[in-house]
């Protein structure tokens, strides 16, 4: 009996892309050519030295901003193609961003900082509610609705902000240094969750970090350097898991 092999679905495409920022000699290329494909249901590490272009790399995935030159395609639709309203409707709609310092609102409570990405798209105040609560017991901190960010701790508000980055219900979560100000219990809790909204719900995860840990919880790790790809191949981590789906 032959085998069919499943295609794998790009999710991320990046064709040649080129970034600068200033103007005349005070013009700094961040992005030179730079080309990867990131397929649906992955979970990818973006590791380089500061100043290697990651952030701005994440920016434009996320429609944050566009290229000087070059493509990105999301499930194959050309972002260049947008106009700035479309562009931040698409980002509501697909999107999902965790931020290293969580950026939650201080004076609102759990509930409504993950409820607030769902007011534009989701008129009433009920159904709001029962989405953001629902994501929070997805993360864990079914227990913390009421609280405020001061009332809890660094991870717990960061499974806040992934909470409020997956209401939505994006198909990709964008992530830049979600560990970065965690102590390692909390950063392993977040990366766990991740790994988890990744196998049960198909998520596409790209994270920016610095630390080597935290980019062996994803399949792959793509490193950058000067604007540039300088590698990109499976974690030891992501190995493992291959070889466990293979005989499965």
């Amino acid at each position: 009996m032959t085998t069919v092999q499943k295609i794998p679905t790009p999710a991320v495409e990046l064709v040649s892309l080129i970034k600068s920022y200033g103007r005349g000699a005070a013009q700094v290329q961040v992005l030179d050519r730079l080309g990867m494909t990131v397929h649906r249901g992955e979970f990818v590490a973006i590791m380089g030295p500061s100043g290697s272009g990651k952030t701005s790399l994440l920016n434009l995935m996320g429609g944050l901003d566009r290229p000087d030159s070059g493509q990105v395609r999301i499930d194959g639709q050309a972002l260049d193609g947008m106009s700035d309203a479309e562009l931040a409707d698409w980002r509501a709609r697909s999107v999902g961003f965790v931020f290293q310092f969580y950026n939650l609102i201080p004076v609102l409570s759990a509930l409504d900082n993950v409820a607030l990405p769902l007011t534009l798209s989701c008129p009433g105040a009920a159904e709001r509610q029962a989405r953001a609560s629902a994501a929070l017991e997805l993360v864990g901190l079914s227990h913390r609705l009421n609280h405020r960010p001061q009332m809890m701790s660094g991870g717990e508000q960061q499974r806040v902000a992934i909470a409020r980055a997956i209401v939505a219900g994006p198909g990709l979560l964008l992530c830049d240094e979600p560990t970065g100000d965690l102590d390692r219990r909390s950063g392993e809790q977040v990366l766990a969750l991740l790994r988890m909204l990744q196998q049960r719900s198909g998520t596409t995860i790209i994270m920016v970090t610095h630390d080597a840990h935290a980019a062996e919880s994803a399949d792959r790790i793509v490193r950058v350097d000067k604007g540039a790809l300088a590698s990109d191949g499976f974690s030891s981590g992501g190995i493992v898991r291959a070889a466990e789906a293979h005989h499965a």
